[in-house]
């Protein structure tokens, strides 16, 4: 059984620039680099809590707008979850990352706030609360309120253009529970929620219709799979998790203002 989500791993421009963002704005702790077969920086963990981290590779080349498009298949963002949101509010505020020091209430009864990273990648943070879809689903999930820091991955988020086959592989084959599906303002399908033992989980987007074709995707990717189960398990992005390993094409896809760190 898949027991949690371990790492969200993102390839990037300019490697000093993530860690200044990522460590120096946001909090992250670097834990560790790796090199590579012939001694070249490759990768740097960066610690979000006990068992989860970022993964930052080196050398990342941007192909395609980095706009989130909902239109396109694949990734759409990360989501950090944190014990006290108001308190990381106030500070980005005072850093001018964010415009309001006000968290926003999700449909799902959660506290948020948006930000991007300096290469256009979303970011979400959220706070659980008691009333939130996820408590109510939790099980064996234990979630941490009003505590200091950072307190795991939150979820992931993609876009997808068949859901029924996509769930076929999450759902059937992963063994990821299916806890809630919303419709938008219109009554039409939009956003499903898929959780592990942990209580983190992915949301799986309708709607997707075209796939990004990316040059600069992870050399141990999906394109290494004679086969796929999902049309939506393409390259450059991965869920490391416990017992099991996917890989899928990042693609940008959600209507938030991008604030960007020059």
């Amino acid at each position: 059984m898949i027991k949690s989500i371990a790492h969200n791993a993102l390839k990037v421009t300019d490697m000093e620039r993530s860690l200044d963002f990522y460590c120096n704005t946001i909090g992250l702790e670097k834990a560790f680099d790796i090199s590579d077969d012939n001694g070249k920086p490759w990768i740097v963990y960066l610690k979000i809590c006990k068992n989860a981290f970022i993964e930052l590779f080196y050398d990342g080349v941007k192909d395609h707008d980095p706009a989130y498009d909902f239109k396109n298949i694949g990734y759409h963002h990360f989501c950090i979850s944190v014990g006290d949101i108001q308190n990381l509010a106030d500070r980005l505020y005072e850093k001018n990352i964010i415009e309001s020091p006000k968290p926003s209430l999700g449909k799902d009864q959660n506290l948020s706030l948006w930000i991007n990273d300096p290469d256009g990648n979303a970011v979400e943070f959220v706070q659980y609360t008691p009333e939130s879809l996820h408590m109510k689903s939790n099980h064996e999930a234990v979630y941490h309120y009003e505590t200091k820091g950072f307190t795991g991955i939150g979820h992931m988020a993609f876009s997808v253009d068949n859901m029924e086959e996509t769930l076929r592989l999450y759902r059937d084959v992963l063994e990821f529970e299916k806890i809630h599906e919303f419709n938008d303002d219109n009554g039409k399908p939009w956003l499903v929620y898929l959780r592990v033992k942990d209580g983190s989980y992915i949301e799986l987007f309708y709607g997707a219709t075209e796939k990004i074709n990316r040059k600069d995707s992870a050399s141990y990717s999906m394109a290494r799979l004679k086969k796929s189960t999902a049309k939506t398990a393409v390259q450059a992005f991965c869920i490391y998790v416990w017992n099991a390993m996917m890989f899928i094409q990042p693609s940008q896809s959600f209507k938030r203002k991008t604030l960007r760190l020059i």
